[in-house]
């Protein structure tokens, strides 16, 4: 998940006109079939693997079979190095604009890159590493429960990063949530001061059409 926020949010900053080019389904398709591939695989692996032991903590690294745990938190790893290796490539390339000009633009995505790789590296990668550390560490079978379960306390910050990045620093996606949440509740939209644009690509045109398209939808609801 962090990756594919990472990969939209830069690619709406920098790359708006190659972005808008991909159409929805595609575009979804491609970049939830890694996550649903990794997925299946230890799904099926741990089901196979499974030995029916009585969970002392409500977990998911506590549901596999310590052999499935090994390799997933190890292969969690070394998916998360190459993730941040992604982003600070990516952080570098952008904070090295020559041009004030050119870094001005850019700005807003190296501040949400920035909160980004911080919240990545200090929850959901600190976690998965400490994890791996205790396993690595052959920590005896009685207090491992213990202290996997404090480790796993780094991981539940990663859910916070969507409100911070997306709802409470960025206007445009706080209006945009609210305004589909008001669609999906069969209510009627807010007049916000912005709305969203629909773009022709062969003529470059933006007209202001996105809001009476979803004033009608909310509209056909009640």
């Amino acid at each position: 998940m962090t990756t594919h926020l990472a990969e939209y949010l830069v690619w709406q900053e920098i790359w708006r006109s190659s972005y808008r080019k991909f159409k929805t389904v595609p575009y979804l398709v491609v970049l939830c079939t890694p996550s649903w591939i990794f997925a299946l695989f230890f799904t099926i692996y741990g089901w196979v693997m499974i030995d029916n032991e009585i969970l002392q903590f409500c977990n998911v690294i506590f549901s596999f079979q310590p052999d499935v745990l090994n390799l997933w938190t190890r292969t969690n790893v070394l998916i998360n190095i190459g993730v941040l290796i992604v982003y600070l490539s990516i952080f570098i390339k952008l904070k090295s604009k020559s041009q004030p000009s050119a870094y001005k633009e850019y700005r807003r995505a190296v501040r949400r890159l920035s909160v980004i790789v911080l919240l990545f590296v200090f929850s959901w990668f600190a976690g998965l590493l400490g994890s791996t550390i205790l396993i690595a560490l052959h920590v005896p079978p009685e207090i491992m429960p213990d202290l996997q379960i404090n480790v796993s306390f780094f991981t539940l910050l990663c859910y916070s990063q969507n409100y911070y990045v997306c709802i409470w620093r960025s206007s445009d996606y706080r209006e945009a949530f609210f305004e589909q949440l008001n669609i999906l509740l069969c209510r009627k939209s807010k007049n916000h001061s912005r709305s969203i644009a629909i773009v022709d690509l062969n003529t470059t045109t933006i007209t202001a059409t996105g809001r009476r398209r979803s004033t009608a939808a909310t509209r056909s609801c009640l």
